[in-house]
């Protein structure tokens, strides 16, 4: 029969063991997961990124030159004004512009 310091001593041998395989086990998890985390990181960054550009650069300000004409009259008059968003929005603002009114007549383009 074992006596109750040699299993105490078995036991502790035991719980030594146990906790050097935990620590290995958590080396080799922590080798993993953190250079798996600073790639996810470093994706999102380089993503986050280019959105913030693509957000930037779309909305800029376009030129709508509007010529105003009376044939009866043959006076013109020329007005620009600044619209600021993206090409195609600016440009559907800038056309919808258009006018003309018997002798009267606007036309509108997008500089």
């Amino acid at each position: 029969m074992m006596t109750l310091a040699a299993s105490f001593s078995n036991q502790m041998k035991m719980n030594s063991i146990i906790s050097k395989l935990n620590k290995k086990r958590i080396f080799i998890i922590f080798r993993l997961i953190i250079p798996l985390k600073l790639f996810i990181m470093k994706k999102t960054l380089i993503f986050g990124a280019f959105a913030y550009l693509m957000m930037v650069s779309c909305s800029k300000d376009y030129s709508c030159k509007c010529v105003t004409t009376e044939s009866s009259s043959q006076s013109s008059n020329t007005q620009t004004t600044t619209i600021t968003g993206k090409k195609k929005d600016a440009e559907a603002t800038c056309t919808a512009q258009n006018l003309t009114v018997g002798t009267y007549s606007k036309t509108c383009t997008l500089q």
